[in-house]
């Protein structure tokens, strides 16, 4: 299945420039870009990923429904099973090692793995549905944390806040987490606020910034009304570095903001790009459900897509982004370097998802129809 789910959002922060950068529309405002460092992607160097044949993760003996990933310096694996509810270490070849956890409610087991990160010489797990998240060291993987996120707005008492679901966590460098919390009050009207959170659950901070939530369309001609996200929206990613860096990306315009520990914004860098056209057809083939694509026929399309898809940050500090291409089938990935200069570039299929970055070597996650299988790939990036 093509991943294109986008969010949009406005960002209303306590950061200067950030408030700055968009209007009450949403739309960022011209004057943001002519303060930022402006880097061409015309001349970036064009690579490949050579695939390792001998290394596939994925088969109805080991994990077949696959969630999060991670990898170590290593070459161990972690592998979140949404099916089995734990999480599946492979060694460096490929071959199951062992599971940590299971499904439960005690510390160490799990209901909804959703997020894996390799930092330092810690692996760390949030479980969305048990609100925790799981701290193990590397390389015995012992479990030597556990950090309860539910309930944790309660201690601010700020009755809007009382009932915010964790659902967004970042590992920031020192070891703390930067929370995004989810406050519903219609489908109209949802939004995330981020707080940082240390080991033993409490609030760290004042409120780091907020902004709207995943937008979700309502087709009230139907009854009962059909809610669902619409794929062409965009958003503000958020993601962190190994030195404490927090990166604000949008998706709409391709346009990073790095903020610091306590809020500062240090850089903006602007990637000029051609946006691809939005084709209401090539839209509606993304879905097979008749009610979902009657919706998208009768919304008030945009005319093009965000510029991208996703991003993230990589154990070198290296941005990784996909950029939406007028050719549905492809994603165009992009390789930034710390300090924001492009390195590389790459085509992928937008059907396969950059899961996990160690050095060189990339992992990639696809859907195997011949197996029914979700599977792992490992390739090596050659700068």
């Amino acid at each position: 299945m093509i991943n294109r789910v986008f969010v949009t959002v406005l960002v209303f922060i306590s950061i200067p420039l950030l408030l700055s950068a968009c209007n009450n529309s949403g739309e960022v405002d011209p004057k943001h870009f002519e303060g930022a460092r402006q880097f061409s992607l015309d001349d970036v160097k064009e690579v490949r990923l050579i695939r390792d044949e001998s290394f596939r993760i994925g088969s109805s003996q080991t994990v077949n429904d696959i969630g999060a990933v991670a990898a170590d310096k290593s070459g161990r694996v972690f592998v979140a099973n949404d099916y089995n509810k734990r999480i599946e270490v492979f060694d460096e070849f490929g071959n199951h090692a062992e599971s940590l956890g299971g499904l439960g409610s005690d510390p160490g087991d799990y209901r909804d793995p959703a997020y894996l990160k390799v930092q330092a010489d810690y692996l760390f797990a949030f479980d969305n549905a048990l609100n925790r998240v799981y701290k193990y060291d590397l390389p015995e993987l012992e479990l030597t944390g556990v950090t309860k996120l539910g309930g944790v707005m309660k201690s601010l008492n700020i009755d809007s806040l009382s009932s915010a679901k964790p659902v967004n966590l970042k590992v920031m460098a020192d070891g703390n987490y930067l929370v995004g919390f989810q406050v519903v009050k219609s489908t109209e009207d949802r939004r995330l606020v981020y707080y940082r959170i240390n080991g033993s659950g409490n609030v760290i901070s004042d409120q780091m910034f907020t902004f709207p939530s995943r937008k979700l369309h309502v087709d009230r001609t139907m009854d009962p009304p059909l809610i669902m996200m619409m794929p062409y929206e965009s958003e503000i990613l958020i993601q962190t570095d190994s030195v404490g860096r927090i990166y604000s990306i949008d998706t709409d315009h391709f346009l990073i903001s790095l903020i610091d520990s306590i809020g500062h914004v240090s850089d903006t860098r602007h990637y000029p790009i051609e946006k691809a056209d939005l084709i209401s057809s090539e839209l509606v083939d993304l879905f097979t459900d008749t009610f979902q694509r009657r919706a998208i026929r009768r919304a008030d399309l945009p005319e093009q897509w965000p510029a991208l898809s996703h991003a993230f940050i990589d154990d070198r500090n290296r941005m990784w982004v996909a950029s939406i291409v007028s050719n549905p089938d492809l994603h165009q990935w992009y390789v930034l370097s710390p300090d924001g200069a492009p390195l590389a570039t790459f085509d992928r299929s937008r059907e396969e998802q950059i899961v996990a970055v160690a050095g060189e070597t990339v992992y990639i996650k696809s859907y195997n129809a011949n197996r029914y299988s979700d599977e792992v790939k490992r390739y090596t990036l050659k700068f």
